[in-house]
């Protein structure tokens, strides 16, 4: 098991859910935020202090020109996410 596999952060949800001072601190906490293990970026949901879900952010930009009329369109899906099953 690496540092940023899936069963990794599996165990790092489990400890933080489980650690009684972060369930006291986070208890009225509920947000979405971003963590980078190096290449790899995952989006982690804390729901009243608890660790419920992490997904795997995978982004995607396209550029495309258009011969006829001489312009560029770009694309891009910020958000795109692949879930880690």
């Amino acid at each position: 098991m690496h540092v940023g596999s899936k069963e990794w952060l599996e165990k790092f949800q489990e400890a933080v859910n489980l650690d009684p001072e972060l369930n006291v601190i986070g208890k009225y906490c509920n947000t979405d935020f971003l963590l980078q293990i190096g290449p790899k970026e995952y989006i982690i949901q804390i729901q009243q202090g608890k660790w419920i879900n992490f997904f795997e952010r995978v982004r995607q930009m396209a550029i495309r020109h258009s011969r006829q009329s001489g312009s560029m369109e770009k694309i891009y899906e910020a958000n795109t996410s692949s879930h880690v099953p």
